[in-house]
């Protein structure tokens, strides 16, 4: 668990936050938000944290696809957002996003 200080964007003054991430971090999405799927990212993928540094509590997250094929996205995910997992699989992502394209 890290302490870290980040100026916040709402009120300009210096918040330390603590929590259990760090970069490379296997993560999991634990929600669905609309900022996310407009990106192609729903809850139950899985990914990990591309940065050490986390601003206003967001942390710059890659969600991959397996082998060759081109990422999903890499974007700024809330920490409340998602979970530390033990390890990641990109067919996971493939398997949800596959899901959301049929309803589409």
């Amino acid at each position: 668990m890290t302490t870290k200080k980040y100026n916040s964007k709402r009120t300009g003054n210096w918040v330390a936050v603590t929590n259990n991430m760090k970069e490379m971090d296997n993560v999991e999405i634990i929600v669905n938000k609309k900022a996310y799927m407009d990106e192609g990212v729903y809850k139950g993928m899985q990914g990990w944290i591309c940065l050490d540094d986390c601003f206003d509590g967001y942390w710059l997250v890659n969600l991959p696809q397996y082998g060759p094929k081109p990422d999903i996205a890499t974007i700024s995910i809330h920490q409340d957002d998602m979970i530390v997992v033990p390890t990641m699989d990109a067919r996971i992502n493939e398997r949800i996003k596959a899901e959301h394209e049929k309803k589409q």
